[in-house]
Protein backbone atom coordinates (compact mmCIF):
# COMPACT_ATOMS: atom_id res chain seq x y z
CA UNK A 1 0.00 0.00 0.00
CA UNK A 2 0.92 3.94 -0.65
CA UNK A 3 3.20 5.25 2.26
CA UNK A 4 0.64 8.15 1.19
CA UNK A 5 -0.47 9.71 4.73
CA UNK A 6 -3.05 11.89 3.32
CA UNK A 7 -5.40 12.19 0.60
CA UNK A 8 -3.22 14.92 -1.79
CA UNK A 9 -2.33 12.68 -4.14
CA UNK A 10 0.10 12.97 -6.82
CA UNK A 11 -1.15 14.22 -10.22
CA UNK A 12 0.84 10.21 -11.76
CA UNK A 13 -1.74 8.18 -8.95
CA UNK A 14 -4.08 5.75 -10.64
CA UNK A 15 -7.23 7.80 -9.49
CA UNK A 16 -6.19 10.28 -12.28
CA UNK A 17 -4.09 8.43 -14.58
CA UNK A 18 -7.31 5.76 -15.36
CA UNK A 19 -9.52 8.45 -15.25
CA UNK A 20 -9.58 8.83 -19.67
CA UNK A 21 -9.69 4.89 -19.81
CA UNK A 22 -12.89 5.08 -17.23
CA UNK A 23 -14.29 7.54 -19.47
CA UNK A 24 -14.05 5.32 -22.24
CA UNK A 25 -15.85 2.82 -20.53
CA UNK A 26 -18.83 3.64 -19.60
CA UNK A 27 -18.77 5.47 -23.22
CA UNK A 28 -22.32 3.49 -23.98
CA UNK A 29 -24.05 4.42 -20.87
CA UNK A 30 -23.74 8.22 -21.65
CA UNK A 31 -26.31 7.43 -24.61
CA UNK A 32 -28.61 6.92 -21.73
CA UNK A 33 -27.47 9.89 -20.05
CA UNK A 34 -24.88 8.26 -17.54
CA UNK A 35 -21.80 11.40 -17.11
CA UNK A 36 -20.23 10.19 -14.36
CA UNK A 37 -19.45 7.15 -12.38
CA UNK A 38 -16.73 6.24 -10.11
CA UNK A 39 -15.69 2.87 -8.70
CA UNK A 40 -14.09 3.04 -5.17
CA UNK A 41 -13.04 0.21 -2.42
CA UNK A 42 -12.66 1.49 1.51
CA UNK A 43 -10.93 -1.31 4.18
CA UNK A 44 -11.35 -1.85 7.67
CA UNK A 45 -7.99 0.53 8.26
CA UNK A 46 -9.87 3.31 6.50
CA UNK A 47 -7.72 3.03 3.47
CA UNK A 48 -9.02 2.97 0.23
CA UNK A 49 -8.92 4.19 -3.34
CA UNK A 50 -11.21 5.92 -5.82
CA UNK A 51 -11.53 5.26 -9.68
CA UNK A 52 -13.65 8.35 -11.58
CA UNK A 53 -14.33 10.02 -14.43
CA UNK A 54 -13.99 13.64 -13.33
CA UNK A 55 -10.86 14.47 -11.48
CA UNK A 56 -12.13 17.95 -10.08
CA UNK A 57 -15.33 16.84 -8.31
CA UNK A 58 -13.19 14.28 -6.82
CA UNK A 59 -10.81 16.91 -5.76
CA UNK A 60 -13.78 18.81 -4.20
CA UNK A 61 -14.62 15.91 -1.25
CA UNK A 62 -11.13 16.88 0.11
CA UNK A 63 -11.63 20.65 -0.15
CA UNK A 64 -14.43 20.77 1.46
CA UNK A 65 -13.93 17.64 4.06
CA UNK A 66 -16.59 15.05 2.90
CA UNK A 67 -17.35 12.32 4.51
CA UNK A 68 -16.76 9.00 2.58
CA UNK A 69 -20.13 7.65 1.78
CA UNK A 70 -18.91 4.02 2.43
CA UNK A 71 -18.06 4.48 6.16
CA UNK A 72 -21.89 5.52 7.12
CA UNK A 73 -24.06 4.08 4.32
CA UNK A 74 -25.85 1.10 4.56
CA UNK A 75 -26.09 -1.83 1.81
CA UNK A 76 -27.73 -0.92 -0.94
CA UNK A 77 -28.70 2.38 -3.45
CA UNK A 78 -28.84 5.55 -2.30
CA UNK A 79 -29.81 9.42 -3.81
CA UNK A 80 -26.98 11.30 -2.36
CA UNK A 81 -27.51 14.99 -3.79
CA UNK A 82 -28.93 15.71 -0.62
CA UNK A 83 -26.24 13.98 1.15
CA UNK A 84 -23.53 15.96 -0.19
CA UNK A 85 -22.15 18.92 1.59
CA UNK A 86 -23.04 22.17 -0.02
CA UNK A 87 -19.50 22.84 -1.69
CA UNK A 88 -19.03 20.04 -3.12
CA UNK A 89 -23.17 19.35 -4.89
CA UNK A 90 -22.22 23.58 -6.40
CA UNK A 91 -18.97 22.28 -7.99
CA UNK A 92 -20.55 18.91 -9.17
CA UNK A 93 -23.25 21.60 -10.83
CA UNK A 94 -20.20 23.52 -12.32
CA UNK A 95 -19.38 20.60 -13.68
CA UNK A 96 -22.65 19.67 -15.34
CA UNK A 97 -23.31 16.90 -12.53
CA UNK A 98 -25.82 16.09 -10.29
CA UNK A 99 -28.93 13.74 -9.89
CA UNK A 100 -26.33 11.60 -7.72
CA UNK A 101 -26.93 7.68 -7.27
CA UNK A 102 -24.90 5.31 -4.95
CA UNK A 103 -24.26 1.80 -4.62
CA UNK A 104 -22.67 0.49 -1.27
CA UNK A 105 -22.11 -2.94 -0.54
CA UNK A 106 -20.23 -3.70 2.58
CA UNK A 107 -18.46 -7.00 2.77
CA UNK A 108 -16.11 -9.12 4.98
CA UNK A 109 -12.30 -7.85 4.47
CA UNK A 110 -13.80 -4.22 2.62
CA UNK A 111 -16.45 -1.79 1.63
CA UNK A 112 -17.64 -1.07 -2.53
CA UNK A 113 -18.80 1.53 -3.73
CA UNK A 114 -20.42 1.98 -7.47
CA UNK A 115 -21.53 5.74 -8.10
CA UNK A 116 -23.54 6.98 -11.17
CA UNK A 117 -24.31 10.88 -11.89
CA UNK A 118 -26.68 12.48 -14.64
CA UNK A 119 -27.35 16.24 -15.49
CA UNK A 120 -28.38 18.05 -12.82
CA UNK A 121 -31.47 19.49 -15.15
CA UNK A 122 -32.52 15.40 -15.14
CA UNK A 123 -35.55 15.70 -14.12
CA UNK A 124 -36.33 12.10 -14.85
CA UNK A 125 -33.40 10.90 -13.21
CA UNK A 126 -34.83 8.99 -10.47
CA UNK A 127 -37.27 6.98 -13.41
CA UNK A 128 -34.38 5.83 -14.52
CA UNK A 129 -32.63 4.69 -11.93
CA UNK A 130 -35.51 2.66 -10.65
CA UNK A 131 -35.96 1.63 -13.97
CA UNK A 132 -32.63 0.12 -14.86
CA UNK A 133 -31.49 -0.80 -11.17
CA UNK A 134 -30.56 -3.84 -13.03
CA UNK A 135 -28.25 -2.31 -15.76
CA UNK A 136 -26.32 -0.17 -13.51
CA UNK A 137 -25.79 -3.10 -10.81
CA UNK A 138 -24.10 -5.10 -13.72
CA UNK A 139 -22.26 -2.88 -15.15
CA UNK A 140 -20.72 -2.07 -11.58
CA UNK A 141 -19.72 -5.82 -11.25
CA UNK A 142 -18.77 -5.84 -15.02
CA UNK A 143 -16.30 -2.66 -14.79
CA UNK A 144 -15.09 -4.41 -11.33
CA UNK A 145 -14.66 -7.82 -12.84
CA UNK A 146 -13.74 -7.28 -16.05
CA UNK A 147 -13.34 -3.90 -17.61
CA UNK A 148 -11.13 -2.28 -14.85
CA UNK A 149 -9.76 -5.61 -13.51
CA UNK A 150 -6.04 -4.58 -14.16
CA UNK A 151 -6.47 -0.86 -13.19
CA UNK A 152 -7.72 -2.12 -9.75
CA UNK A 153 -4.79 -4.22 -9.50
CA UNK A 154 -2.95 -1.31 -9.34
CA UNK A 155 -5.52 0.65 -7.40
CA UNK A 156 -5.21 -1.75 -4.48
CA UNK A 157 -1.38 -0.94 -4.26
CA UNK A 158 -1.89 2.47 -4.65
CA UNK A 159 -4.31 2.57 -1.38
CA UNK A 160 -4.40 5.86 0.33
CA UNK A 161 -5.31 6.98 4.16
CA UNK A 162 -8.15 9.70 4.33
CA UNK A 163 -8.20 12.62 6.89
CA UNK A 164 -9.70 11.05 10.01
CA UNK A 165 -12.82 13.65 9.28
CA UNK A 166 -13.71 12.11 5.96
CA UNK A 167 -13.73 8.48 7.68
CA UNK A 168 -16.25 9.48 10.47
CA UNK A 169 -19.45 8.01 10.78
CA UNK A 170 -22.86 10.35 10.40
CA UNK A 171 -26.10 10.25 10.42
CA UNK A 172 -28.64 9.67 7.65
CA UNK A 173 -31.89 9.95 6.37
CA UNK A 174 -33.48 6.85 5.13
CA UNK A 175 -36.09 8.89 2.22
CA UNK A 176 -33.13 9.26 0.82
CA UNK A 177 -32.30 5.02 0.54
CA UNK A 178 -33.62 4.05 -3.19
CA UNK A 179 -33.13 1.00 -1.86
CA UNK A 180 -31.76 -0.05 1.61
CA UNK A 181 -31.62 -4.04 1.96
CA UNK A 182 -31.55 -4.05 6.01
CA UNK A 183 -34.97 -2.00 5.76
CA UNK A 184 -36.55 -4.68 2.85
CA UNK A 185 -35.64 -7.42 5.66
CA UNK A 186 -39.41 -8.64 6.53
CA UNK A 187 -39.58 -8.42 10.69
CA UNK A 188 -40.50 -12.02 10.39
CA UNK A 189 -37.38 -13.66 9.30
CA UNK A 190 -36.20 -12.83 12.90
CA UNK A 191 -38.91 -15.49 14.13
CA UNK A 192 -37.18 -18.30 12.22
CA UNK A 193 -34.83 -20.50 14.10
CA UNK A 194 -31.09 -20.68 13.46
CA UNK A 195 -31.92 -24.01 11.45
CA UNK A 196 -34.69 -23.06 9.40
CA UNK A 197 -32.46 -19.61 8.61
CA UNK A 198 -29.96 -21.83 7.87
CA UNK A 199 -31.73 -24.36 5.25
CA UNK A 200 -34.07 -21.81 3.97
CA UNK A 201 -30.15 -20.12 3.10
CA UNK A 202 -29.42 -22.99 1.60
CA UNK A 203 -32.29 -23.18 -0.47
CA UNK A 204 -31.93 -19.92 -1.87
CA UNK A 205 -28.48 -20.75 -3.13
CA UNK A 206 -29.93 -23.85 -5.06
CA UNK A 207 -28.98 -26.67 -2.26
CA UNK A 208 -30.73 -29.68 -2.19
CA UNK A 209 -32.23 -31.39 1.26
CA UNK A 210 -29.52 -33.84 0.77
CA UNK A 211 -26.84 -31.92 0.17
CA UNK A 212 -27.74 -29.93 3.09
CA UNK A 213 -28.90 -33.12 5.21
CA UNK A 214 -25.04 -34.22 4.44
CA UNK A 215 -23.30 -31.20 5.71
CA UNK A 216 -25.10 -30.89 9.11
CA UNK A 217 -24.77 -35.08 8.86
CA UNK A 218 -28.93 -34.90 9.40
CA UNK A 219 -30.52 -36.96 6.65
CA UNK A 220 -32.87 -34.93 3.68
CA UNK A 221 -35.99 -36.10 5.99
CA UNK A 222 -34.82 -34.06 9.09
CA UNK A 223 -33.92 -31.10 6.56
CA UNK A 224 -37.55 -31.53 4.93
CA UNK A 225 -38.92 -30.95 7.92
CA UNK A 226 -37.60 -27.88 8.78
CA UNK A 227 -38.26 -26.19 5.78
CA UNK A 228 -42.37 -27.36 5.95
CA UNK A 229 -42.22 -25.94 8.99
CA UNK A 230 -41.25 -22.40 7.34
CA UNK A 231 -43.83 -23.24 4.37
CA UNK A 232 -46.37 -23.97 6.97
CA UNK A 233 -45.71 -20.48 8.68
CA UNK A 234 -45.70 -18.46 5.29
CA UNK A 235 -48.80 -20.53 3.92
CA UNK A 236 -46.28 -21.86 0.95
CA UNK A 237 -47.59 -25.07 -0.73
CA UNK A 238 -44.86 -25.48 -3.38
CA UNK A 239 -41.01 -24.53 -3.03
CA UNK A 240 -41.49 -21.62 -5.46
CA UNK A 241 -44.09 -20.26 -3.04
CA UNK A 242 -41.13 -20.51 -0.50
CA UNK A 243 -38.95 -18.62 -2.63
CA UNK A 244 -41.49 -16.00 -3.68
CA UNK A 245 -42.34 -15.30 -0.36
CA UNK A 246 -38.34 -15.27 0.88
CA UNK A 247 -38.45 -12.89 -2.36
CA UNK A 248 -41.58 -10.47 -0.72
CA UNK A 249 -40.21 -10.51 3.02
CA UNK A 250 -36.63 -9.28 1.40
CA UNK A 251 -34.24 -12.62 1.93
CA UNK A 252 -33.34 -12.49 -1.89
CA UNK A 253 -33.78 -10.13 -4.25
CA UNK A 254 -33.67 -10.69 -8.36
CA UNK A 255 -32.06 -8.35 -11.10
CA UNK A 256 -33.11 -9.74 -13.95
CA UNK A 257 -31.85 -8.08 -17.43
CA UNK A 258 -34.57 -8.52 -19.93
CA UNK A 259 -32.18 -10.44 -22.59
CA UNK A 260 -33.35 -10.75 -25.46
CA UNK A 261 -35.70 -7.92 -25.49
CA UNK A 262 -34.99 -3.93 -26.93
CA UNK A 263 -34.72 -3.13 -23.06
CA UNK A 264 -32.90 0.48 -23.68
CA UNK A 265 -35.19 1.16 -26.54
CA UNK A 266 -32.27 0.62 -29.05
CA UNK A 267 -29.66 2.78 -27.33
CA UNK A 268 -27.44 0.48 -26.49
CA UNK A 269 -25.72 -1.57 -28.70
CA UNK A 270 -26.12 -5.46 -28.59
CA UNK A 271 -22.34 -6.13 -28.24
CA UNK A 272 -22.46 -4.10 -25.04
CA UNK A 273 -24.98 -6.31 -23.66
CA UNK A 274 -23.61 -9.45 -24.65
CA UNK A 275 -20.60 -8.53 -23.24
CA UNK A 276 -21.80 -7.07 -19.92
CA UNK A 277 -23.99 -10.06 -19.57
CA UNK A 278 -21.71 -12.55 -20.59
CA UNK A 279 -21.91 -15.13 -20.12
CA UNK A 280 -25.66 -15.42 -19.16
CA UNK A 281 -26.15 -13.72 -22.65
CA UNK A 282 -25.03 -17.09 -24.23
CA UNK A 283 -28.04 -18.73 -23.13
CA UNK A 284 -31.03 -18.84 -25.85
CA UNK A 285 -34.19 -17.19 -25.07
CA UNK A 286 -36.10 -20.36 -23.66
CA UNK A 287 -33.14 -21.60 -21.58
CA UNK A 288 -33.07 -18.11 -20.00
CA UNK A 289 -36.56 -18.27 -19.47
CA UNK A 290 -35.71 -21.69 -17.41
CA UNK A 291 -33.11 -20.08 -15.53
CA UNK A 292 -34.93 -17.48 -14.11
CA UNK A 293 -37.45 -19.63 -13.28
CA UNK A 294 -34.84 -22.45 -11.70
CA UNK A 295 -33.39 -19.16 -9.42
CA UNK A 296 -37.55 -18.88 -8.10
CA UNK A 297 -37.25 -22.12 -6.69
CA UNK A 298 -39.23 -23.85 -9.57
CA UNK A 299 -39.01 -27.57 -9.80
CA UNK A 300 -38.24 -29.39 -13.04
CA UNK A 301 -42.56 -30.58 -13.36
CA UNK A 302 -43.12 -26.73 -12.42
CA UNK A 303 -40.54 -25.34 -15.16
CA UNK A 304 -42.05 -27.29 -17.52
CA UNK A 305 -45.73 -27.00 -17.20
CA UNK A 306 -44.56 -22.91 -17.01
CA UNK A 307 -42.86 -23.12 -20.16
CA UNK A 308 -45.22 -25.36 -22.05
CA UNK A 309 -42.87 -28.21 -22.65
CA UNK A 310 -41.93 -31.73 -21.65
CA UNK A 311 -39.98 -32.05 -18.65
CA UNK A 312 -37.36 -34.25 -20.34
CA UNK A 313 -36.67 -30.80 -22.44
CA UNK A 314 -36.73 -28.87 -19.35
CA UNK A 315 -34.31 -31.06 -17.82
CA UNK A 316 -31.74 -30.33 -21.09
CA UNK A 317 -32.55 -26.88 -21.07
CA UNK A 318 -30.67 -26.90 -17.60
CA UNK A 319 -27.67 -29.32 -18.82
CA UNK A 320 -27.14 -26.80 -21.51
CA UNK A 321 -27.41 -23.70 -18.77
CA UNK A 322 -24.87 -25.86 -16.75
CA UNK A 323 -22.41 -26.23 -19.42
CA UNK A 324 -22.76 -22.56 -20.82
CA UNK A 325 -22.16 -21.13 -17.46
CA UNK A 326 -19.37 -23.59 -16.67
CA UNK A 327 -21.11 -25.58 -13.52
CA UNK A 328 -21.19 -28.97 -13.01
CA UNK A 329 -24.34 -29.02 -10.77
CA UNK A 330 -27.32 -26.78 -9.64
CA UNK A 331 -26.43 -24.85 -6.88
CA UNK A 332 -23.48 -23.37 -9.35
CA UNK A 333 -26.13 -21.87 -11.49
CA UNK A 334 -27.10 -20.01 -8.19
CA UNK A 335 -23.34 -19.28 -7.29
CA UNK A 336 -22.78 -17.87 -10.89
CA UNK A 337 -25.77 -15.54 -11.32
CA UNK A 338 -25.21 -14.20 -7.65
CA UNK A 339 -21.55 -13.61 -8.24
CA UNK A 340 -22.76 -11.61 -11.47
CA UNK A 341 -25.28 -9.44 -9.28
CA UNK A 342 -27.94 -10.88 -10.96
CA UNK A 343 -29.15 -12.17 -7.74
CA UNK A 344 -28.91 -11.32 -4.26
CA UNK A 345 -29.40 -13.35 -0.68
CA UNK A 346 -30.05 -10.87 1.81
CA UNK A 347 -30.81 -13.38 4.88
CA UNK A 348 -28.19 -13.41 8.05
CA UNK A 349 -27.64 -16.83 9.08
CA UNK A 350 -26.51 -17.21 12.64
Amino acid sequence: MSDVANACLPKNHISYEAQSNIQKMIKPLEKLGISYFCYGENYHDSSGFTLHTNAAYYETWFNHEGTLRGFYLKDGWHAYDNLLPNEVLAMAHTQNLGNFLTYIEHQKDKTVIYEFAMRPDNNHSMEFYSNNIVLLKRFGKYFSDSLALKLIEIAKEQRIMPPQYMTQKREFDKKYSLLDKEALLDPSLSTLSPKEKSYLNGLLHGLSNKEMGDSDSLSPKTVFMYISNIKKEWGCKSKSDLFAQAAKRGAVNYYFPALHEDITEGQLAASFIDDLYFPLSTLSRQEYKCCQLLLQGYTLAEIAKSLDIQIPTAADYIFRIKAKLSCDKKDGIFAALIEMGIMDVNLVVD
